[in-house]
């Protein structure tokens, strides 16, 4: 087999019960709402597109997930990403985010005064104690119900090794709060009240966190490589998985310990039991850079 702040824990009496399936389907909101391939985002309406400031390689890709959204933020140098995929204002004008929030230290002068004339809101929060990341998160809380929203964060990783470790510590962040961008109260999950997801997108991989129990991720194979990988992040966990070409029997996992990276996918739908939550990321077909042929898309056709 292939090798900010601090995080509340859960509360016992109301944790995800370790018997508890939670079903993920990470293909959806890469479906071409067109293509019949796939099977479509249930509802526009639960889905945010949350952008970072990373290089945005897939043109095709973002704007798949933008015409998918209801909800599209930039946070902060986000902005710029946005701003340079269009090659000019006719077609920019199109593609506006309902908001670009963070300390503002990365937007650019130009990239400012364009969407300012364009009425996008743009909001500096100056504050130190959280990133721009956990802004545009807790922006989102405070316009939108949490409970069953999905948010697709867009250049999660790719860039400094500590922001991509704070992507990690996000996802597991948000499962416990009710406001990631404070130091908030735990708010542990609950079957009547259940926390929004997080996909953390990059130019190569899906990635997010699975929780206790047993969890089923759709995974077909027109959409993902066979490189996937179960991490157990935030503390050791006992894994127990079928679908792929190693699979884990009750395995003890742990930093220092073994984990189960560059493991296959064989199956089209994996199952992965825990009894903590883990990190679990797969590789999507497409490679690094989008085929030149490929980056000159219709922007008529998918204008919203």
């Amino acid at each position: 087999m292939g090798g900010g702040s601090s995080i509340p824990q859960p509360g016992t009496s109301s944790e995800t019960s370790p018997t508890a399936i939670t079903r993920w389907e990470p293909a959806v909101f890469l479906a071409d709402p067109e293509s019949s391939a796939v099977p479509k985002c249930p509802s526009r309406s639960t889905l945010a597109l949350l952008i970072l400031n990373q290089e945005i390689t897939h043109r095709r890709r973002i704007l798949t997930i933008w015409r998918n959204s209801h909800i599209r933020v930039c946070a902060d140098g986000g902005a710029n990403r946005l701003y340079n995929i269009f090659g000019n204002d006719t077609i920019r004008a199109q593609f506006l985010p309902d908001c670009i929030i963070g300390d503002l230290d990365s937007l650019l002068p130009h990239v400012r005064t364009y969407y300012a004339s364009q009425n996008v809101p743009i909001i500096r929060d100056p504050s130190q104690d959280s990133t721009d990341f956990g802004k545009a998160l807790n922006w989102i809380d405070s316009h939108h119900d949490r409970r069953n929203m999905t948010i697709i964060a867009w250049g999660g990783f790719g860039g400094r090794v500590d922001q991509s470790f704070h992507s990690i510590h996000a996802l597991y962040y948000d499962r416990y709060t009710s406001n990631p961008a404070e130091k908030a109260p735990p708010k542990p999950l609950s079957e009547s009240a259940p926390s929004r997801r997080i996909y953390i997108l990059s130019s190569l991989n899906v990635t997010f966190l699975l929780y206790p129990g047993m969890n089923t991720i759709s995974t077909p194979h027109d959409v993902f490589w066979k490189t996937c990988g179960i991490i157990p992040c935030g503390e050791p966990a006992k894994i127990t998985t079928s679908g792929l070409e190693w699979n884990l029997d009750n395995a003890d996992t742990s930093f220092g310990g073994m984990v189960s990276t560059s493991n296959h996918l064989k199956e089209e739908v994996i199952k992965i039991s825990t009894d903590k939550d883990i990190v679990f990321t797969v590789e999507i077909r497409g490679g690094e850079k989008e085929d030149e042929d490929l980056v000159s898309v219709n922007e008529d056709r998918v204008a919203m």
